[in-house]
């Protein structure tokens, strides 16, 4: 039997001490990206001060109370790939003692009903919605979105397609951390 290629990938940030960190200043974000709830956000620029434990590299991918920041250079990559379902807003780091200021972007992707049930396995995370522990996505239900979030589980992990991830490994990005799912 010829296996399946993945379809799909999980995309997360490494949490290195180098990195810049962002401070509390980002958790004002947390209502609008933890279910997607766009509404909760504004496209306005936030400036958020670096946490005192921040390092002063700046990757294209940070990751930081389960909000996603992306730089310059990774959102040219989405927007080159023809993503046009993400919620942008500009994220200001800044680090007043040194006079540093970065840009980087909160790419909020949608959350859609994509699972396959039968596939994916759950456990009860008391909070309403299940938590998946095994993601099966269903291709069809996808649409033309490579990138996106699960609306049927508590989960706030980012998918993307096989072509974005191809995408972001040419553009050979730093910090994107990518682990396969079924599909």
């Amino acid at each position: 039997m010829d296996e399946q290629p993945i379809k799909f990938y999980r995309i997360t940030a490494e949490q290195a001490e180098e990195y810049a960190v962002p401070g509390e200043g980002i958790k004002i974000l947390e209502r609008g990206c933890e279910r997607s709830e766009f509404q909760f956000l504004t496209h306005t620029p936030l400036n958020v001060a670096l946490s005192e434990n921040s390092g002063l590299e700046f990757p294209d991918f940070l990751c930081q109370f389960q909000i996603s920041l992306i730089s310059d250079a990774f959102k040219r990559v989405l927007d080159g790939a023809g993503v046009d379902n993400l919620f942008y807003k500009a994220i200001l780091l800044t680090d007043d003692t040194i006079g540093t200021q970065e840009r980087y972007w909160l790419a909020l992707p949608p959350r859609i009903r994509c699972l396959n049930r039968r596939a994916s396995t759950f456990v009860d995370a008391g909070v309403g919605l299940p938590k998946a522990e095994k993601i099966v996505i269903n291709p069809s239900k996808v649409g033309n979105y490579k990138i996106f979030c699960i609306e049927e589980v508590v989960n706030r992990d980012i998918i993307i397609t096989a072509d974005l991830k191809e995408k972001i490994e040419q553009a050979e990005l730093e910090n994107i951390l990518f682990y396969p799912l079924e599909g």
